[in-house]
């Protein structure tokens, strides 16, 4: 929902009541009415006319009182896909539904079904991301593909035991097969079972060796999630190979929560970015040669390249660019920048950006910039603000025929401040 359909929509849920002609609840609070019951009245949602029904499938009408229109609040509900409720130990409407933090599912009683496991010893919990860097993560499932294409079933799976009350459920998905012709080709599918319905929630393929990041998998009112895989490309197959969901989590997010689509930069009909016709691939800005300013570095010792994630795994970059934010707020020009001679002919720049901050008590809380400039022209190509210790990724930074690019920092909210705290730039590349 975008944010002028929210906008309407809690416009009109202030004015919907629970409609049963005669409102029935405790002897003191109850009032009979006379009300109209309006077949006449359209109801238009997004230009389009609605025909309204309970939860049942059965029509219903909204009702006319004292010249105020109200309307049945499951129906709106039905239309708009928000989850409704009724409490009857405290008569209350419960629309959409409360925000939980993530947990991780293997916080949850488990069953390994006949090839599920929990994944404990770090060796298998750290694999090789896109750039060359290892991902450490934090726990995981393994599923081992026993059979082929007829491996995955409700029976083999691995079930968390999550009770309901939870509406999403995200996790890297990761094959690690025996054969190493398949690393980069053979393409896998994990599976995700409403195991109480036997439904199948999701099936995604992935590519063996490849981290597939899986978000926002449906699971209202799941009460045990099953994860199974098969391999796609043959019936039987090597009872080696493994599928991994790393950190699994669930979690629940508000329904009414506005959703943006991406709009398109280019003049097709699609809702897809079209970048255009550019054969280069990505490099790391650390490939070329730099001129490392009066605060700018090189960061080469993996202690520097290591940083927790969101979700508590541990994430080692490949390489990075290190900003000492010297004087505050005036820390960041050209002069003190490091700065990285690309040449030109590259047209986007992405990293992930994070502060080091040397005060505990601005982790998590003080805002700070990083700035990347084009240096010939003297130019401010971005400006992003983000939270000290927290890790920020920064994507499609346009640099068109821009040659020389600098990276530098500043602290937002004071001129001045500790000359150790510091700017990372992780894996940047250019492509």
């Amino acid at each position: 929902m975008n944010k002028k359909r929210l906008t309407k929509f809690l416009v009109l849920i202030s004015t919907i009541v629970l409609c049963t002609g005669v409102v029935a609840f405790a002897s003191s609070l109850t009032t009979e009415i006379k009300a109209i019951l309006s077949r006449e009245v359209t109801i238009r949602y997004c230009g389009e006319v609605q025909n309204m029904k309970d939860g049942s499938g059965n029509p219903v009408y909204p009702i006319m009182y004292n010249g105020t229109t109200y309307l049945p609040v499951r129906a709106v509900s039905n239309m708009l896909d928000i989850p409704v409720d009724w409490d009857a130990s405290t008569k209350t409407v419960i629309l959409g539904t409360e925000e939980k933090p993530p947990k991780s599912v293997l916080s949850f009683e488990g069953d390994t079904g006949g090839a599920g496991s929990k994944v404990t010893d770090k060796g298998s919990l750290t694999v090789k991301g896109d750039l060359g860097a290892d991902i450490v993560y934090n726990d995981g499932i393994s599923f081992r593909i026993w059979n082929g294409g007829l491996s995955a079933n409700i029976r083999e799976a691995y079930k968390a035991k999550i009770e309901g009350g939870y509406t999403k459920l995200s996790f890297d998905a990761y094959v690690a097969a025996s054969n190493e012709k398949d690393i980069g080709k053979t393409p896998y599918e994990v599976i995700i079972y409403d195991v109480e319905t036997e439904n199948k929630l999701a099936a995604i393929e992935v590519i063996a060796g490849e981290i597939k990041k899986v978000e926002d998998i449906d699971i209202t009112g799941v009460k045990t999630i099953g994860f199974a895989a098969n391999c796609i490309k043959s019936l039987s197959g090597s009872d080696t190979d493994r599928a991994f969901f790393f950190n699994p989590v669930v979690y629940s997010t508000r329904s009414d929560k506005p959703v943006e689509l991406d709009t398109d930069t280019d003049t097709d009909t699609d809702n897809d970015t079209d970048v255009g016709d550019n054969n280069k691939q990505s490099k790391s800005v650390l490939s070329f040669e730099s001129d490392t300013g009066g605060a700018g570095s090189k960061v080469t010792d993996k202690g520097s390249l290591t940083v927790k994630g969101d979700l508590g795994a541990d994430i080692v970059y490949n390489d990075g660019i290190s900003f000492r934010i010297w004087c505050g707020g005036l820390s960041a020009n050209i002069r003190e920048a490091y700065k990285a001679k690309i040449g030109g002919g590259y047209t986007k720049l992405s990293f992930d950006a994070y502060v080091a901050a040397s005060n505990e008590n601005d982790i998590g809380k003080t805002p700070y910039e990083i700035i990347i400039y084009d240096v010939e022209n003297e130019n401010k190509l971005a400006s992003i603000e983000i939270i000290a210790g927290e890790i920020k990724k920064v994507e499609g930074i346009d640099i068109t025929g821009v040659k020389t690019i600098g990276f530098a920092a500043n602290c937002i909210k004071s001129l001045s401040g500790s000359d150790t705290d510091r700017a990372y730039f992780f894996n940047p590349v250019v492509e």
